[in-house]
């Protein structure tokens, strides 16, 4: 569909989904306050005019599943907004959003998942670690500060389930991520981190985790030899473009997916590499790999 959306949908106050994603309408988005009753509101791939949140948009106190992504927002969001209470599942990913978060957001008790990826928003990261239910959080492309960890052993932290925190310009390993126990899916690309990867990295979510990137860093090493072996369930592991030197480091024998080029890494393939009986797609490329190739990767 395109053109503007016309002002009469206004009327039909009993709505309680309204889906108009992926269309082609323009110009500004018509008051929907009269839409008390909306618990589904889906905007996403639309190209209105540039847009700030409106006050209106608390007076929605019952959606529970709100999507805006790349709908040309911008400016900050508004006080007005964390008014909704009841939402489970919040994007606002791929907007011109800026401004700092405001510790408002500790409202949203019911929220499940939140992607504000794409946006220039100052982020104090301590306040998701008070929203129990959050299990998914994509903030990358902010500006993130963390917490300082004051228990070092904190049993009752916050639980995540994907954590996307790419393009943020981190120089370290965060260290909450110390405590992460059920994280299934972990990207920490395209940032600034360096040197070694610290040992306790490697204790995280040993059962769950699935996919790691750490690709677009300037990472060195490791800590201790053959990191990776203990995540039980990974299948995705992206270590490219980074300064890892010495001998390629072999994942699990689970893993599906496995990039490791652009790194000064040397040496002979190890013979563990004919144990990734599950690998379909691996990258060693832009290294110094000498010797020959194992038979078992002739096929």
């Amino acid at each position: 569909m395109i053109g503007q959306i016309p002002s009469s949908l206004t009327n039909l106050t009993c709505l309680t989904t309204l889906d108009l994603s992926g269309n082609e309408f323009t110009g500004s988005l018509p008051s929907l306050r009269s839409l008390s009753n909306l618990e589904y509101l889906f905007l996403t791939g639309n190209n209105f005019d540039r847009w700030k949140l409106p006050d209106w948009f608390g007076k929605l106190t019952k959606i529970t599943y709100l999507l805006l992504v790349e709908v040309n927002l911008y400016g900050e969001i508004p006080s007005s907004f964390f008014n909704l209470t009841q939402v489970v599942l919040l994007d606002l990913s791929s907007n011109q959003l800026k401004g700092k978060l405001s510790s408002s957001v500790l409202n949203f008790k019911n929220l499940e998942s939140f992607y504000l990826g794409d946006n220039n928003v100052s982020v104090d990261f301590h306040h998701f670690l008070s929203l129990k239910k959050l299990k998914d959080l994509d903030l990358s492309g902010n500006n993130i500060t963390f917490p300082v960890m004051d228990n070092p052993k904190c049993e009752t932290q916050q639980q995540f389930i994907m954590l996307r925190l790419s393009s943020c310009n981190l120089k370290v390993f965060p260290e909450f991520l110390r405590f992460q126990h059920q994280l299934g899916y972990l990207y920490l690309d395209n940032n600034n981190i360096k040197g070694l990867i610290p040992r306790w990295m490697w204790n995280i979510s040993k059962e769950t985790l699935s996919i790691l990137s750490l690709t677009q860093n300037l990472l060195m090493g490791f800590e201790q030899h053959s990191p990776v072996a203990p995540w039980v369930s990974l299948e995705n592991l992206d270590l490219s473009h980074n300064m890892l030197h010495g001998s390629i480091p072999v994942p699990p024998p689970t893993t599906i997916i496995y990039f490791v080029s652009n790194n000064n890494l040397n040496g002979e393939l190890p013979p563990s590499i004919c144990d990734l009986l599950s690998l379909q797609l691996l990258d060693l490329s832009f290294n110094n790999i000498i010797g020959s190739i194992p038979p078992c990767l002739e096929n």
